[in-house]
């Protein structure tokens, strides 16, 4: 296989990006830049440029002369050549002649007309605006028929055939059929080839296709990246990725996972680049031209979505020495571009440390020669576990140890030891199928964890993968369209879909479940034989049980477990009843009792709930036994019901899942649920903070699928003015987060928010802004951020103003950022939220030309806080923008930002609908980044009005692509958010006023709006000789009101008042209706649509009144006069 990049120059113009297409359009480009730069008063020695960058072969030194003197290019020049490009000759066109007619020379004979383009316009065909570029291919496939037949298929994506260079140039027999023709089946991207008579069985062939490839920016198959070199000059270099279908865009291949071959692969490439790939470099030959051809040592037998290539210029790319891995001769190490390279040692290390652990831990040293790990300015996703090639994106492995934070130190480490996971999880045994991807997904997933106590045991990885892995894809998993995680599929889009949290976390959660209850020596055994005994081959789940059974000694029928767990979607909910002894007396005594277990699918909507069941591994403690939970026996559950014999006293408390073993949720009976809440509150430390987490996270997940009363939530979570621990409030703050969604915009948020404050206040307290020691008190610096972002949140000013006076001294000096890598996106936030548009404007004018790509996320974390509608629509449009700042790699994590945010989501919804066509061509044909956005903007979708607004735009469009999944699953997650607002509301506002000791939540006006004129005319309609009540305040009323929060109704008070209907209002919004809540006096005018912050509208209505001698108000009152 030979890639042909010598067609690809990648010029060094700080204005444009040319990329030779062919020779015969190389000199219209010359032509075209030329003019360009003259036309900018930017010519910066051009022609020396270029003969630096492009080999002298490929340069008409007559020509070059002839245009040194650009003047004399005119726009009239430029256009003819492009009206006519499509037929240029060889040889240098003459560009002095204005029109076709005038005869422009060869170049211009097949041109019936020129037309005149702007400077933009050229530029935008022939510069920096063009985003698709060119390579060449020769395919060599080697490949022996099974059967008879006359057909050979590949795969094959987006490419151009030569068909006359298809044929069959080897045959281990005399007989070499001859090619006919090619039909091509776009459901499946098959190009099916014709011959002239069949193939025959054993006999082995080798096919001969040219072919050529368009190369784009899109962060797929063979791709360009841009970056800016330490002279600030613009430039570009060659990046691929792979999996998961996207190898046969590069080449024509048999893209499936099962489907493993060795792979020869030579590049041809200008010799100012180097080329690394999957093997090692072997020898090169330089060509006539002066190109170079670089040969590479063969791959070993893998699946085409290992691939790997880059080419990049030498004078900026380059490699950390090579470290020998102990005495096995295994060479690992970094590369990247230059001036990072000091800030890639620690994933230098983690690299080394995690090779050597994972030589040791699967008993099979890893299967090539070297291992290196790239960073590249644009990549989707963290990394690619490429055999031998690792890529990643530079913010993955970036690590400054001076002054970066503990979540990116921690995120280095996971990620590398992912990737080096992968190396046995595959790579050397690959899925036999996309359905199952969750064989090398998950368990790179939890691997990673093992990897990373090994390398930072301080860390204790095992209870972050609970609270980090297991609860989120938990909730993602508990709505009827979750999907088993392992299924059976054609569709080339459900291949995308299988790259979510339920082939990652609950993958990597059944690979832990199963390393616990088997034990870990015994699970360690199976998997060492299950990769040896596929090496280099792929394997299925039904594999994997085989040799986990064994190891066991077969006393773990591993697949008759987990079969249930795999081929089912959700996972149980278990209710523990706990039978009590009838004798006051005997509450303390230690005798057998029983307790019923029911076990039930969790769900959302629990009237959709089935009679599956699963195989469960069950343990359970109590305030003395827990310390001896590891040695006790597993019961295993499988019947809906079971009745188990305990010793726990009646007055002690018991618990379920130690450790989070398994996959389930618990709800325990109220007296039980009474005991945790007093040990919770008397001593909270007794509990496990494993367990303290997993009682928050499971609670309010039983509240929302209505098996416990909200209030027990929300009562539970009252002990945590006590807590210290990063476990235990990293779930609390994530149900939070989640009621706070769920309440939309109702009344009572502000009250909720206030309690929330209140449970967070004594550890922010103790806390503080000063950074925390990551060597003494790791977790602890994990948590700061995320308590100090949820208290500012919560409007606490003094959160709030020390974050503003720590922007203020990076304003002040600009130069110098004082602020803490952890507490920028922080610190960030606020400034935009708080400030004005001179903030908005330094924090974009920063990212313009920031180079870091941690400072580049944290940049537009802040940015999205904005609360301005116009400073939103202009953010949101710079990532769709041609020639953007925001990187593809970081537009598809910071759109779903600014659509998650209270201020903004309902602007950002509209700019959806408006660009969903741009939206869905970037990422909604493959790839999740447009199922990231819609599950972002939908989030906070809770009333009916929304439900019916996304379903009306889902059914609007015909082709979902990527993204059919993410509408089902928004619809049902709004769905069940409508219900659980109506039904809970009252039992919060409830539970709250019972905390704060009033009659009620709220009885102030919410604060969505600011009154900022009355304009009020009255009429006062006197009767002093009947009955004082016709006496009758009648008049009109205009209120000018400034939107302050994005809100859909506005509220007002009114008391013995009659409005008059309809009420007029100015301001492109339609009222839909309104309603009265007597207690509270509100008259509350509902809208058809979101009014967004900083709108301003007017209400005009009309009113009558009542006039009592109450001495209230406007009162009446009499008097006799003499």
């Amino acid at each position: 296989m030979a890639f042909n990049i010598d067609d690809m120059k990648f010029h060094n113009h700080p204005l444009n990006r040319f990329f030779q297409i062919n020779e015969k359009q190389h000199t219209i480009q010359n032509t075209v830049k030329k003019f360009i730069n003259a036309k900018r008063n930017d010519i910066h020695s051009t022609d020396n440029d270029e003969k630096q960058q492009y080999p002298s072969s490929h340069i008409d030194t007559s020509f070059e002369s002839m245009m040194a003197d650009s003047s004399i290019i005119r726009p009239d020049d430029i256009a003819c050549l492009q009206a006519c490009d499509i037929c240029i000759e060889d040889y240098p066109p003459i560009v002095y002649k204005k029109k076709s007619s005038d005869d422009c020379g060869p170049v211009c004979e097949c041109a019936n007309s020129c037309t005149r383009m702007s400077i933009e316009e050229i530029d935008k065909i022939y510069g920096h605006g063009s985003s698709q570029q060119t390579d060449k291919g020769d395919l060599l496939y080697t490949f022996t028929c099974l059967e008879s037949t006359n057909k050979l298929i590949l795969h094959m994506a987006n490419l151009n055939i030569d068909n006359t260079s298809i044929s069959i140039v080897n045959s281990s027999s005399n007989s070499r059929p001859v090619f006919h023709s090619w039909s091509y089946d776009e459901y499946n991207q098959f190009m099916i080839m014709n011959f002239m008579a069949n193939f025959q069985p054993s006999i082995t062939y080798t096919v001969h296709i040219a072919y050529s490839a368009t190369i784009d920016r899109d962060l797929q198959g063979l791709y360009l990246s841009d970056y800016t070199d330490a002279n600030g000059v613009s430039r570009t270099l060659l990046v691929s990725h792979m999996e998961p279908t996207f190898a046969r865009t590069a080449l024509p291949c048999v893209d499936e996972p099962a489907r493993k071959a060795i792979f020869h692969i030579a590049v041809n490439h200008d010799p100012s680049y180097e080329v690394w790939t999957n093997g090692e470099f072997e020898h090169s030959d330089v060509l006539n031209d002066g190109g170079i051809t670089s040969y590479f040592t063969p791959t070993l037998n893998m699946s085409t979505f290992l691939l790997a290539l880059i080419v990049a210029p030498k004078s900026d790319f380059a490699c950390r020495p090579y470290r020998f891995i102990s005495s096995k001769n295994i060479k690992s190490r970094i590369c990247g571009r230059i001036g990072i390279l000091p800030q890639l040692t620690y994933a230098d290390e983690v690299a080394y440390q995690s090779l050597n652990f994972f030589n040791q831990y699967f008993d099979i040293d890893y299967a090539l020669p070297k291992i290196e790990h790239f960073a590249v300015p644009d990549f989707a996703g963290g990394g690619m576990e490429n055999y031998g090639l690792i890529i990643y994106s530079e913010a993955g492995l970036l690590f400054d140890e001076n002054k970066g934070s503990t979540s990116q130190q921690r995120g280095v480490t996971v990620l590398v030891a992912h990737e080096i996971a992968h190396q046995w999880f595959g790579n050397l045994v690959s899925p036999t199928w996309w359905g199952e991807l969750w064989l090398k997904e998950g368990f790179a997933d939890y691997m990673e964890t093992v990897a990373a106590d090994f390398i930072e045991p301080s860390w204790k990885q095992d209870d972050l993968f609970v609270i980090e892995k297991m609860f989120p894809f938990m909730e993602a998993d508990s709505l009827p369209t979750s999907r088993p995680i392992s299924i059976d599929f054609t569709s080339s889009n459900d291949i995308f879909l299988m790259f979510d949290t339920i082939t990652y976390s609950k993958g990597a959660a059944f690979i832990r479940m199963m390393n616990m209850f088997l034990g870990r020596e015994t699970f360690q055994h199976g998997i060492r034989n299950y990769l040896k005994a596929f090496s280099y081959d792929s394997a299925t789940q039904e594999d994997l049980w085989q040799h986990l059974t064994k190891a066991s000694n077969n006393a773990i029928d591993v697949e008759r477990i987990m079969n249930g767990w795999t081929r089912q979607a959700g996972y149980p909910v278990i209710d523990i009843n706990r039978i009590y002894t009838q004798d006051s007396q005997d509450l303390h005594q230690q005798t057998a009792n029983n307790v019923l277990i029911t076990q039930q699918p969790f769900s959302l909507f629990p009237s959709t709930a089935t009679q599956k069941t699963w195989w469960i591994p069950f343990k359970y403690f109590d305030q003395k036994s827990f310390n001896l939970s590891n040695e006790s026996p597993v019961i295993w559950l499988n019947n809906t019901s079971t009745y188990l014999s305990i010793t726990t006293s009646d007055s002690n408390w018991i618990l379920a899942n130690p450790y989070y073993l398994s996959i389930y949720r618990v709800k325990y009976d109220q007296e039980n649920f009474l005991r945790i809440l007093n040990q919770l509150q008397t001593n909270h430390t007794h509990i496990p903070n494993i367990n303290r987490g997993a009682l928050i996270d499971d609670t309010f997940a039983l509240s929302r699928a209505f098996l416990t009363n909200v209030t027990d939530a929300y009562r539970l979570i009252s002990y945590l003015e006590n807590e210290r621990d990063f476990v235990p409030w990293t779930a609390a703050l994530s149900v939070m987060d989640q009621q706070e969604l769920l309440l939309g915009d109702h009344e009572i948020v502000p009250e909720v928010q206030r309690y929330f404050l209140r449970l967070i206040m004594p550890l922010y307290n103790s806390m503080g802004w000063v950074p925390i020691n990551q060597s003494t008190d790791w977790r602890l610096a994990f948590l700061q951020p995320k308590i100090l972002k949820s208290v500012c949140y919560y409007g606490y000013r003094e959160c709030i103003d020390t974050a503003k006076t720590m922007y203020r001294q990076w304003y002040s000096n600009p130069v110098q950022n004082p602020i803490p890598s952890s507490l920028r996106s922080i610190v960030y936030c606020i400034a935009a939220r708080e400030g004005s548009y001179e903030e908005f404007r330094f924090l974009w004018n920063h990212l313009e030309h920031e180079a870091e790509p941690l400072e580049t996320i944290n940049l537009l974390r802040g940015l999205a806080c904005t609360r301005d509608r116009s400073q939103i629509i202009w953010l949101l449009n710079q990532h769709l923008s041609n020639n953007s700042v925001i990187r593809e790699q970081y537009s598809v994590r910071s759109i779903p930002n600014i659509a998650g945010l209270r201020d903004s989501n309902q602007i950002t919804w509209i700019w959806i609908q408006e660009n969903w066509e741009q939206l869905f061509s970037k990422w909604g044909k493959t790839g999740s980044g447009l199922s990231r956005i819609i599950q972002s903007v939908t989030s906070r979708f809770v009333t009916v009005r929304q439900l019916n607004e996304f379903k009306a735009f889902a059914d609007s469009i015909v082709d979902k692509g990527s993204v059919y999944r993410q509408f089902q699953l928004s619809l049902d997650n709004i769905n069940a958010s409508v219900i659980w607002n109506r039904e809970n509301i009252a039992a919060i506002s409830s539970f709250l006023r019972s905390t704060n000791g009033s009659s009620a939540v709220n009885r102030c006006l919410p604060s969505t709006i600011i009154p900022l004129r009355y304009d009020v005319y009255v009429k006062l309609h006197l009767n002093m000789t009947e009955d004082t009540d016709r006496s009758v305040p009648g008049g009109q009323l205009s209120i000018h009101i400034n939107i302050t929060c994005a809100t859909d109704r506005i509220f007002l008070r009114k008391r013995s008042i009659i409005i008059r209907e309809p009420i007029e209002v100015i301001g492109e919004i339609v009222m839909n209706e309104t309603t009265y809540d007597r207690d509270n006096d509100f008259h509350i005018l509902i809208f058809s649509r979101i009014l967004s912050a900083n709108t301003q509208i007017i209400l005009k209505l009309n009113f009558l009144g009542q006039l009592n001698n109450d001495m209230h108000e406007f009162n009446i009152s009499s008097t006799v006069i003499p």
